[in-house]
This record gives C-alpha cells, sequence and structure tokens, in this order.
C-alpha cells in the first residue's frame, strides 16, 4: 500500500521522467497485487486517472495504455468499466495532439485484446477507421503495423471492420506507411 500511494503520488511530478517512470513501475507492479488488492486500492485510482485525466499525464496514459489494459483486463468488470475505458480511449484517439494519436494507433490491438470484442464495432471501429487517414503519416504507419494483428483479433469479422482501412493505407502515398 505505501508504495502504491508512493507511486501515485510521483505520477503527477512536473518532472516528465519521473511521472513515466512511476506508471511504469505501477503497471509492472500490478501483477504482485492479488485481485481483490486491486479491485479495492489499485482500480479505483486509475479509474479516477482515465476519468478525469491530468493533461500533464495524458501522454503517458495513452503510451502505456495497451500494456496498462492487457495487465488489469480480469479486473474489468460490467458494461460501465468496459465503456469507461473504451471512451478513454477513443476520446484520447481524438486529441489534437498528433503524438498522442500515434501512440493510440500504436495501442489499439493491445486494446482490442484486453477488451471484449463487443466493444469493437461500438467504440473502437470509427477510432480505427479516423486513425487510418489520419493527416500525421507516423499515426497512418502505426495502423498499418498493427493491421495483422488486429485481423488475428477480429477473426473472420476482420475483412468486415477493417477493409476500408486496408485498402485506404495500402494506397497511402506516403512511403513511411
Amino acid at each position: 500500500e505505501r508504495i502504491t500511494r508512493e507511486l501515485f503520488e510521483l505520477l503527477v511530478d512536473e518532472e516528465k521522467l519521473v511521472s513515466r517512470a512511476a506508471f511504469t513501475a505501477l503497471i509492472d507492479l500490478v501483477e504482485f497485487f492479488d485481485a481483490p488488492y486491486r479491485r479495492e486500492h489499485f482500480y479505483p485510482i486509475i479509474k479516477s486517472y482515465i476519468t478525469s485525466p491530468p493533461e500533464e499525464v495524458l501522454s503517458l496514459l495513452v503510451d502505456e495504455f495497451g500494456r496498462f489494459l492487457w495487465k488489469i483486463k480480469t479486473d474489468i468488470q460490467g458494461a460501465e468499466d468496459v465503456t469507461l475505458f473504451a471512451n478513454f480511449y477513443r476520446q484520447s484517439a481524438q486529441k489534437s495532439d498528433p503524438e498522442v494519436r500515434r501512440l493510440c494507433a500504436f495501442n489499439l490491438p493491445a486494446v482490442v485484446a484486453s477488451l471484449p470484442l463487443s466493444v469493437f464495432p461500438t467504440h473502437l471501429t470509427q477510432v480505427q477507421r479516423a486513425l487510418a487517414v489520419d493527416s500525421h503519416p507516423p499515426t497512418r504507419r502505426a495502423i498499418a503495423a498493427g493491421m495483422h494483428e488486429l485481423c488475428t483479433l477480429l477473426g473472420d469479422r476482420a475483412a468486415f471492420f477493417l477493409k476500408d482501412s486496408f485498402i485506404a493505407l495500402i494506397q497511402d502515398t506516403s512511403i513511411e506507411v
């Protein structure tokens, strides 16, 4: 408890390296907490950050979001929690900061793997399509790089959900993409 309390205080440290290190340490420690401790102590704090992320930690949350979500996926219970995390991801992907959008594109396969597949059509399809035609080439490249993982995760529905994005990406004029 003392460690997590200290790490949560460090999350809002004005020095970005400190806040990033604290968040990374929290993610690395998640598996050492038993499920009841995570649900009672760790999860409420994370939910408060996801509900109203301080601007100074937004890029940090987005950067580690996929790995973090994967580690806590067993703690996400009920439609309310699923919607909370899906909405955070969707809203982050719509930010004006191109680096935040690139990080969202990079994390999409982990988000899809961590949330129920029923969330993809309702919350993630439009995000994926928007990121595939994003004005920032590194964002489009990140979506293109994860397309094979999305195909595996979506199974026989992949063609339905990914066809338009795949066509847009394959015709992209940027060599980087």
